[in-house]
């Protein structure tokens, strides 16, 4: 969770809002970095935001586990 927002709702609102797959997102993300990797100097806080954001795009979502039920003691 990021503050009171889990990672896969950040990830629908980033796909929502850019009206692209997750596939084209992280092409641009990619493309971007390359980009500013190449600036001089390099704005290194930006470039680890980009990457960051496009690793969270990358990860499949994990399944929701099942609660575990505790034994009953007496």
């Amino acid at each position: 969770m990021i503050g009171k927002e889990k990672l896969s709702e950040i990830r629908a609102s980033l796909l929502e809002r850019c009206g692209t797959s997750g596939e084209d997102m992280i092409k641009s993300l990619d493309e971007r970095v390359r980009k500013l990797e190449r600036q001089q100097p390099p704005n290194r806080v930006e470039i680890e935001t980009l990457k960051l954001i496009r690793d969270g795009l990358r990860v499949k979502p994990k399944a929701a586990k099942g609660t575990r039920k505790r034994a009953r003691t007496r």
